[in-house]
């Protein structure tokens, strides 16, 4: 259930600042330096870690009703919805990407990297 109004829900919503982005974009770097262990294991991945893409802006899709409750520096970054600079895939494509709760594993690290396409 969500608490606050439509407006504090909607302003509680924010772009991940450009300060943390580094972690994202550390993700995928990871990724791509495993890139035989990262396709095997996603083999839907393989387009976007070929490229050169890059993250260029998060947003943080935390609920936002939880944020409301959190200080005002709470730095979040648990699940983002990532844009990328360019687009490795035939058609619309943005990254969510979410939060591993162990250290870095043989693919990832981080975050785990899933493909959302519009059509």
């Amino acid at each position: 259930m969500l608490f606050g109004s439509s407006a504090e829900i909607f302003d509680a919503i924010r772009v991940f600042p450009e300060r943390l982005l580094f972690q994202p974009r550390f993700a995928l770097k990871y990724a791509r330096d495993r890139l035989a262990r990262a396709v095997a294991a996603r083999p839907d991945l393989e387009p976007l870690l070929r490229s050169g893409a890059e993250i260029e802006s998060c947003i943080d899709m935390e609920r936002a009703a939880d944020r409301l409750m959190q200080p005002p520096d709470y730095p979040g970054g648990y699940l983002l919805l990532c844009k990328l600079d360019r687009n490795p895939w035939q058609k619309p494509a943005l990254l969510l990407m979410s939060t591993l709760l162990a250290s870095c594993g043989p693919v990832f690290c981080r975050y785990e990297i899933m493909p959302l396409f519009g059509e």
